[in-house]
């Protein structure tokens, strides 16, 4: 029986690369008051043009893209 062990570092490797892959969600904050709700994201690096946000009677979707 042949064994194959990984190095440690083909193991971080393969961690950055599934990280790299992720979606990130963003820290947010939701604030409702008696005529709105507040949202606030944390969004380090994004430029405010890049922001896109769409909203309808159900959901809300925000999208950015960071350089």
């Amino acid at each position: 029986m042949i064994t194959l062990r990984q190095s440690p570092f083909d193991l971080f490797d393969r961690l950055d690369q599934q990280l790299s892959q992720a979606e990130r969600v963003p820290a947010a904050e939701i604030h409702e008051t008696a005529e709105h709700y507040v949202v606030r994201l944390e969004l380090p690096g994004v430029n405010r043009d890049s922001i896109e946000v769409k909203a309808t009677d159900r959901s809300l979707s925000i999208s950015a893209e960071r350089q």
